[in-house]
């Protein structure tokens, strides 16, 4: 009978059934199959189905330039033929088939176990979002999450708009899948329904000091999200910045509040502000798009200076997990002169804060890598790293004024550059 209908995102059209009496090996999922009296759409969870026409496959993924197979496991699939189709015929109605408890502790530390349920309906209790969701690729429908196990689960079936970390789920009922890693597929939104965190494990106080992994997500104690907000961190972006902790060290930082956030970029920086006060955080997976500026976060990741000598480069946190905490009111740009932030041995204490410098006048046009300078002899560069994709956004000419200019100090390319985080970054204004 069919357990689940691929009909959400950018990928649809396939199938999932399953034998009526469930159990370990009871489900398959079905590619693209053509339906007798209609289309995959008209399909219901429940319906009996016979299938003709179709030929095994363990499917992995591999680019159309023959690099990135999947070397780790294959999905088992039944797909056309080559030059044919599959033929689903419905010949009745069933019952919904009842979905199968199983312990996602188990099915993350088992790969074989996990394989076992390949296809199969099944239902995960009294699980916790350890990772909120994050989008996968270039498709915007895709995203995945981590929960209690720590197992994935994702969108590719049914979004998961709206989940955040932290949440408690009396139950998640899905389709365990495999693509790169095992995952579990939820159908609807109803196949998440929301419980109480006191059903949930979480690691804090105490717990957070007893070298395990309480909750099971794969992180231990002051690495745990969990225990990040119970006062864990041990250092400052100031003491990073200046060369106090050593690149490679693993620190936790507390309280600090996000002022920009792009693709794979996250700045944070202490309330305080002020010179040696902010940090870019690289996330190359992607960052957490649902942080906004004036967020407060908790962060523990790794000090890394990049490109090595790190006079030379930016100094950034990496391999990072970052908590929300709080908010609070956006912090303001710190005003700085021009003269400190064109010259490299003083421009590198604002590296990382949020920044802004008045009555400017542009140098020269974008080039095109989209940036530009303003200032005199020694000039700053504005980049367009956020701007490049706001609408509102028209590219300076050469002779044009600035009562304002705002944005995050960055390092990138050997240079240091102001990146305006939007057009309101940008305050143009009548030459003098």
């Amino acid at each position: 009978m069919v357990s689940g209908i691929d009909s959400f995102g950018n990928s649809k059209g396939g199938i999932y059934v399953q034998e009526a009496k469930g159990g370990a090996f009871s489900g398959v999922y079905v590619f693209k199959p053509t339906v007798a009296d209609g289309s995959v759409a008209d399909l219901a969870v429940g319906d009996l189905v016979t299938i003709e026409g179709g030929v095994v496959d363990e499917y992995a993924y591999s680019s159309p330039t023959g690099t990135g197979s999947d070397t780790n496991g294959t999905l088992t699939e039944i797909s056309p033929p080559k030059g044919g189709t599959i033929l689903v015929k419905r010949t009745g109605k069933g019952t919904a088939p009842q979905p199968q408890k199983l312990d996602p502790t188990v099915l993350a530390a088992d790969p074989a176990e996990a394989e076992k349920w390949e296809g199969v309906l099944v239902v995960l209790e009294n699980v916790a979002v350890t990772s909120a969701p994050r989008t996968v690729g270039d498709d915007v429908t895709l995203q995945e999450m981590t929960v209690t196990g720590p197992f994935r689960v994702s969108s590719s079936l049914a979004s998961l708009d709206g989940v955040k970390v932290d949440s408690c789920y009396s139950s998640i009922t899905g389709i365990v899948d495999y693509f790169f890693n095992y995952k579990l597929l939820p159908r609807q939104a109803g196949d998440l329904v929301e419980g109480t965190t006191s059903s949930c494990k979480y690691e804090t106080g105490d717990s957070c000091g007893n070298q395990a992994d309480d909750d099971f997500d794969g992180f231990v104690d002051c690495d745990d999200h969990s225990c990040l907000k119970d006062s864990c961190a041990n250092a400052t972006i100031a003491g990073i910045q200046k060369g106090e902790i050593q690149g490679g060290t693993k620190v936790r930082l507390g309280g600090v509040v996000v002022t920009a956030r792009a693709k794979e970029y996250l700045w944070v920086q202490e309330k305080t502000g002020g010179p040696f006060s902010g940090i870019v955080i690289y996330q190359p997976s992607g960052t957490d798009a649902s942080l906004e500026l004036g967020d407060t976060v908790a962060v523990s990741g790794t000090v890394d200076e990049f490109p090595d000598p790190p006079e030379a480069g930016v100094t950034q946190l990496t391999g990072a997990r970052v908590v929300k905490t709080g908010h609070v009111d956006p912090l303001s740009p710190a005003g700085v002169d021009l003269a400190p932030l064109a010259d490299p041995t003083t421009a590198e204490q604002y590296e990382g804060v949020l920044i802004t410098v008045s009555n400017v006048k542009v140098l020269t046009a974008p080039d095109t890598y989209g940036e530009w300078t303003i200032g005199g002899d020694k000039p700053v560069r504005v980049d367009d790293m956020f701007l490049a994709g706001d609408t509102g956004y028209k590219k300076p000419e050469q002779g044009a004024c600035f009562s304002s200019i705002a944005g995050v100090f960055h390092f990138s390319f050997k240079n240091y550059k102001i990146e305006p985080r939007s057009v309101g970054d940008l305050a143009p204004t009548t030459c003098q």
